[in-house]
Formats: C-alpha cells, sequence, structure tokens
C-alpha cells in the first residue's frame, strides 16, 4: 500500500551515486519533455497507450478504459483518458486505505494559528482550537453534538499534551481522530495574487498528461503558490526543486529557466510528475517521490516507515 508521506522537499535525496545518476537520467528525461513543441503523448499511438495500461496492478484496470473502441480517436484524448482513469484509480485506493483523506484540505482553508480535529473514519471536521487560549471556552464544535464533552475538564498547559488529551476524551465518543495545525496563511495571499493564473497553470499540467487538480495540488502543498518560496535546504518556487536541479537543466538549455516564475516552472514540475507517474503506474507514490524522496517511498512500501520516524 503507497503510504503519503509529509516531510522533504525537491529531487536528487539520495548522497548514493546510484541514485544521483537515476535522478540525472529524470532530469534529462523531463528536460526533453518540456522540449517538445507537442504535447508529450500525443505522439503515442493507441496500442503503445493500451500497452503501458497492461503494465499490472492498478494499470490491469486502465487497460478496459483503453479499449479496443477507443483505436482511431485521438492521441491526445486517449493519453487524458489514461490519466483521468489513472486518478480516478487512485482516489479509489486512498477512499479505501485512507478514509480520512477529505480532512486534509481544511489545513490550507482554515487560517493559522488553529488546532483542527477530524474523524479518522470519514474525515468530518469536528471541532477548531485556537492554538492559544482556553479550549474549552473558545473551541468551534463543526459537530454540535460533542458540545459539553470538555466541560469541566482540566487541560494540560502544553499545546502537545494538550492534543493527546482531547483525543482521550473525544475518542470514546467520535471513535478514532486525526488532528494537525492549521496552514491558510501559507496559501491564501498566494491564491487571491495568483488566482486568475490557476486555468493556465492547469492547463500546462494536462499538457503533459497530469489532471490539473492533481498538478495544482502538489502546488499548493509545496509551495502554497508562491513561485518565489524557499525552503532551507533551498528548494525554491512552485513545485520546490532543489536549486542544483533547477542549475543542472539551466547547463542543458540554451535560454535560462525562470526558476521563480510559476508559469515557467510549471511545465518542468509536470513533466518530471507525468514521468514519475509512469514509473510507478500512479500518481500516489509519484507524489511521495516528488515530495519526499524516492528513498523514503521505498523504505515506506518495505518497511512501513520513511526516514526518521513513521
Amino acid at each position: 500500500m503507497w503510504v503519503l508521506s509529509q516531510s522533504g522537499a525537491g529531487l536528487l535525496k539520495s548522497g548514493n551515486s546510484g541514485a544521483t545518476m537515476r535522478h540525472r537520467f529524470l532530469l534529462l528525461g523531463l528536460l526533453a519533455l518540456v522540449g517538445l513543441g507537442s504535447p508529450p503523448l500525443s505522439g503515442l499511438d493507441s496500442a503503445t497507450l493500451r500497452a503501458q495500461a497492461r503494465a499490472g496492478g492498478v494499470q490491469s484496470d486502465l487497460a478496459s478504459t483503453l479499449s479496443e473502441s477507443s483505436v482511431g480517436a485521438p492521441p491526445a484524448q486517449m493519453a487524458m483518458q489514461f490519466s483521468r482513469a489513472r486518478l480516478e484509480a487512485d482516489t479509489l485506493a486512498v477512499a479505501s486505505s485512507r478514509p480520512a483523506f477529505p480532512f486534509w484540505q481544511n489545513v490550507f482553508t482554515i487560517p493559522d494559528g488553529r488546532i483542527i480535529f477530524g474523524s479518522a473514519k470519514d474525515g468530518r471536521l469536528l471541532a477548531v482550537f485556537p492554538t492559544e487560549g482556553d479550549w474549552a471556552r473558545d473551541v468551534v464544535w463543526e459537530d454540535p453534538t460533542l458540545a459539553g464533552l470538555l466541560d469541566g475538564q482540566r487541560l494540560p498547559s502544553q499545546l502537545s499534551d494538550r492534543r493527546a488529551r482531547v483525543i482521550q476524551l473525544l475518542e470514546p465518543t467520535t471513535g478514532p481522530l486525526v488532528h494537525n495545525p492549521t496552514r491558510g496563511r501559507f496559501l491564501s495571499p498566494h491564491a487571491a495574487r495568483y488566482g486568475s493564473f490557476l486555468g493556465e497553470w492547469g492547463a500546462i499540467y494536462e499538457r503533459f498528461g497530469v489532471p490539473a487538480e492533481v498538478g495544482l495540488a502538489q502546488a499548493i502543498l509545496e509551495s502554497g503558490l508562491n513561485g518565489r518560496a524557499q525552503s532551507s535546504a533551498t528548494a525554491l518556487g512552485f513545485c520546490q526543486f532543489l536549486r542544483r536541479n533547477w542549475d543542472f537543466l539551466n547547463r542543458l538549455t540554451p535560454t535560462v529557466i525562470e526558476a521563480y516564475n510559476q508559469t515557467t516552472q510549471a511545465p518542468y514540475c509536470a513533466a518530471y510528475l507525468t514521468i514519475l507517474a509512469t514509473m510507478y503506474g500512479s500518481f500516489i507514490p509519484a507524489l511521495s517521490e516528488h515530495h519526499a524522496g524516492g528513498v523514503n517511498v521505498g523504505r515506506t512500501t518495505i518497511n512501513g516507515a520513511r526516514l526518521g520516524g513513521a
């Protein structure tokens, strides 16, 4: 089962020469895709696409989507049909193995300074607490049936202990919970400033065989749509490629890549993601490798834990 990782940024994470060489080849492939004047999948015929769909695992379900009845359809249409079927299969897999996944969208839509709690069974938002203040008094109960469960309870002053204590008090009524700090300010100012570009950026992702919602969700998680975002590891821009990857690509191109321009970055983000999705046959591990590195995807698949913990 694939597990979405929660830490790391950019490519080329491993220090060993084999991993470095692998990522160099991926970067070369990425550059080749971006350099094409037409959609990268448009040159594939229906037989090639169906052969890819029969690669195995979840891909076997995609083969039925690209059935013989699709012969004669424009290749670009078949490519997007293939991509949409892959997304549908991934969505079903996430809904089955991680039913709380709708909860996580609240992290980016509620302003900073809150701790949110939701149901691990279906992802419903249940309560919003202030990071500071009286939790029994200042809580906003999204599920009003829970109001009063904290009345008369003394909660620890340490935030992590307080969160653990609230779980102890609520779970007998709610069942298993998930909780997380909010990051609305990570996204909201850039969404307001760049919202008019979402259609253009989404179209760029789809040109490279990545559904717009997948590509834009990746950009929201990585940078909050901020083209000038920079991490402590010097990962830059829209999808947080490491600076050394931009430098490597710049040495291969006749023109300088504007690493802080979202519209310039988007094709590279999309091309790399479609390479990974083709390699794995799924957007889930592809997004995980982009965000946390291939080593962590392998470790999580084999051991159930990434580098540094579960």
